[in-house]
């Protein structure tokens, strides 16, 4: 009987990952993506992050994919996928090691990854913020083992992971410093050595995946560049997801003091620094990538509703039926239009011998323009980008005089310009390079829904577009 049971456990297991795999598989032209794509792609022509180029982001991510392409000497989008797909697998493994922190339920568990998979799919898996989150969740692990064992050797790990969180993205990992920080003070044993191996972790770290790069290099780029650029001014804050956010994390903090479980404030604490982390970016797409320790509270609270709740247990059932058969409506949904395209896993989304993408014809031409915020496209179509910086949203006059200046030396032969994406945050037609295009280039057509192409001389085919 036993052996059926881990026979089953193991072909439910196979599922998952296969099902889920498929869930994650689709392949658009994804400015979020784009952005890490275009990244990795520079430092595989050989380009030096901060110095030939410019990006207002941690290194992580792109050198994570970077990576993955060297191991297969493929720079292609499957193997970036793939190896997104597997870090997300790595979460999900400590998501469920700290759901067991708190109870060994199947219930909690399986709430859990279901939530942790809905949550993940409304960001792109290939991105700073998902991959900053996905190493999170390991610091939150360890966080919530440090407090519960008071080994010296768990805040080490706080301190290692907080850094490779910041290596991800510098204002979560920031935030996440000074959450990990105001966790250890909350607890009751407080020792100073502990405090000295989270510092030591955290600055031994920051030597080792920092030290390609002056420190003057990276203050001037992950921090002021920010404010210089106007990174701040463009936001996408809804103040309906605010409040949210703070029901959020008043409602976790008030479970906590109501059930006197000071591993529940912890993870409010964490929470708090999450949410803090994307300000200025206030929507349910950050909102949900940056949820797992509320996660965590709802699956185990499931756990417990169920278990005090057992004289009910034919209404749970019906109402876990209600909600299962929802969740599976939307997975099955997505599988289902991913499998029905032809964009799943596919290596590039442009054609096979990369001269076209979204029906438009590139053959024969050698450089190319995408903006405001279209980093990806190069990538896409395999053609090198010599522009330094891939945002003009975040762009300050230096940026806009290196973007002009390339338009002037390179003279590429196709512009793709969307400002119908841009338009949530203030960003108009009306600057220095929307003005160099229209000046210099024709227009050819609207390929897309407000995504324009423009030429220098004649305008390529337009033909149908790619499913």
């Amino acid at each position: 009987m036993k052996n059926y049971s881990k026979l089953w456990s193991a072909i439910g297991g196979v599922v998952f990952v296969a099902l889920s795999a498929l869930y994650f598989s689709g392949h658009g032209l994804n400015s979020d993506e784009g952005l890490v794509l275009n990244s990795a792609w520079q430092l595989w022509h050989g380009k030096k992050l901060y110095i030939d180029y410019f990006e207002y982001v941690s290194p992580g991510a792109s050198y994570l994919i970077l990576g993955s392409w060297k191991l297969f000497g493929d720079p292609s989008y499957l193997v970036a996928k793939l190896f997104s797909y597997m870090f997300w697998l790595f979460s999900l493994a400590g998501l469920i090691a700290v759901i067991r922190q708190f109870t060994k339920s199947l219930l909690a568990i399986s709430v859990a990854v279901v939530l942790w998979l809905l949550a993940s799919y409304l960001y792109p898996i290939i991105n700073h913020n998902t991959y900053s989150s996905f190493a999170a969740v390991w610091l939150m692990y360890a966080l919530i083992r440090a407090t519960k064992t008071q080994k010296t050797s768990y805040w080490l790990v706080c301190g290692v992971l907080s850094v490779v969180v910041f290596w991800f993205l510098q204002t979560k990992g920031l935030l996440l410093v000074v959450s990990s920080v105001g966790i250890f003070v909350l607890q009751r044993n407080r020792r100073l050595l502990d405090l000295l191996a989270m510092v030591v972790g955290s600055m031994a770290t920051m030597v080792v995946l920092f030290h390609p790069w002056p420190w003057r290099v990276l203050w001037e780029y992950l921090f002021i560049y920010l404010m210089r650029g106007g990174y701040m001014s463009f936001t996408s804050m809804q103040i309906h997801w605010i409040i949210l956010e703070c029901l959020i994390v008043v409602a976790m903090i008030g479970l906590a003091y109501f059930a006197k479980r000071r591993e529940l404030m912890y993870l409010a604490v964490l929470q708090a620094g999450l949410f803090l982390s994307s300000g200025n970016n206030v929507d349910v797409n950050h909102l949900a990538i940056n949820s797992f320790p509320f996660i965590v509270v709802v699956a185990v609270l499931c756990a417990r509703v169920v278990e005090v709740s057992r004289n009910n247990s034919q209404t749970l059932l019906r109402f876990a039926v209600a909600v299962g058969v929802v969740v599976a409506m939307q997975l099955s949904f997505v599988v289902l239009s991913n499998l029905a395209s032809n964009n799943v896993f596919n290596k590039d989304l442009a054609g096979a011998d990369a001269t076209e993408i979204l029906g438009v014809s590139t053959l024969g031409v050698r450089n190319i323009y995408s903006g405001p915020f279209l980093p990806g496209v190069a990538y896409e179509l395999r053609k090198p980008n010599p522009f330094p910086y891939s945002n003009q949203l975040v762009c300050d006059a230096e940026c806009l005089n290196a973007t002009l200046s390339v338009f002037e030396k390179e003279r590429p032969e196709l512009v793709f310009m969307d400002y119908g994406m841009v338009a949530k945050y203030g960003y108009l037609e009306d600057n220095p390079v929307g003005e160099y295009v229209r000046k210099h280039y024709k227009v050819c057509g609207e390929v897309i829904r407000n995504l324009q192409v423009y030429a220098i001389d004649n305008c390529p085919a337009l033909g149908e577009l790619r499913k």
